[in-house]
């Protein structure tokens, strides 16, 4: 009976993604609130290959078909060096799991540690930054009008919030630094994590006041996140963030410069690090912030030695 329950969800959460796929296909980062409307979820078993739209980027990045029964990719950046990150993140050691795909070094490494520990067979695939295979969502014609239209941009990254931790920052402060730096640019972009848009309503109304732009890159289960994320950083001229995350990489990447505007963030039910794995984080966030703390439109070759060691090359 639990065989077939387990059948009967797994069709039914297919159903939804298609449906809520081809709802979304169209809708681009400037409707934020149609993006974020649906209950959108990932088909059940395969939730960590199914996000972001990225299991389409590393097929093509790595020109072969993506497998769901025997691949396996890790779904962004991860910061955390300990061994057994590798299973929090996913299902590495699921039954007939083949290939693992992930971005670069560092994190092959620590894979490889994990599969030697657990005497698991895996072909583990460096890919690179995921976005330089994901296509684009608009064509080159209407990307050029776009940008005609909003002329020189920054775009920012606020630090998101997940599903078991809710991100506060000190909104007026982040404000006051875009303020200062605005005069570069023609326009503001503030790229909200669906997650965000729906429990602080009030960061996006705030922005919108100050005459901000606010766009989304959709529901992390749309597979067309990628996309419309790629086409936001080429648009930019420079990123802008106040936390670490994939964002940073990506941009680098894109030959886009990164500011890294440090800010106090509070986490509400924060995740259930140890101390060690808590000061570990702490300590390559601080050498992301130092490496990244001039506004420059400058990419210097320790940014680009850093990104390379996480995100690949």
């Amino acid at each position: 009976m639990s065989f077939l329950r387990n059948v009967y969800d797994f069709l039914i959460s297919i159903t939804k993604y298609i449906y809520y796929s081809c709802l979304c296909k169209k809708v681009d980062f400037f409707d934020y609130e149609r993006l974020v409307r649906y209950d959108f979820a990932p088909p059940k078993f395969f939730n960590s290959v199914f996000l972001y739209g990225n299991y389409k980027a590393v097929a093509t990045a790595q020109n072969k078909h993506f497998n769901f029964l025997t691949d396996y990719l890790e779904h962004g950046v991860c910061f955390i060096n300990t061994v057994e990150s590798a299973r929090l993140l996913g299902y590495v050691d699921r039954r007939f799991i083949k290939n693992i795909y992930t971005y670069g070094p560092i994190r092959k490494k620590i894979i490889e540690q994990y599969l030697e520990q657990y005497n698991l067979k895996r072909n583990i695939i460096e890919v690179g930054p995921y976005i330089l295979g994901a296509k684009h969502f608009y064509t080159p014609t209407q990307l050029a009008a776009l940008k005609k239209t909003y002329g020189k941009i920054l775009l920012i990254y606020p630090q998101h919030s997940i599903e078991s931790r809710v991100v506060h920052y000190e909104l007026d402060d982040i404000i006051r630094e875009i303020h200062a730096r605005k005069g570069n640019f023609d326009s503001v972009f503030i790229c909200i994590y669906w997650k965000d848009i729906l429990i602080h309503p009030e960061y996006v109304q705030k922005y919108q006041s100050e005459g901000f732009i606010v766009v989304s890159n959709g529901h992390r289960s749309d597979p067309q996140f990628l996309s419309r994320q790629k086409d936001l950083i080429q648009l930019s001229d420079m990123m802008m963030t106040n936390g670490l995350g994939t964002h940073i990489g990506y941009s680098i990447c894109m030959n886009k410069p990164v500011y890294f505007y440090k800010q106090v963030l509070q986490l509400e039910h924060p995740a259930t690090n140890t101390n060690n794995t808590a000061n570990e984080l702490q300590l390559i966030e601080s050498e992301f912030h130092i490496a990244f703390s001039e506004f420059s439109f400058n990419i210097s070759e320790e940014q680009k030695n850093l990104v390379s060691q996480y995100w690949g090359s």
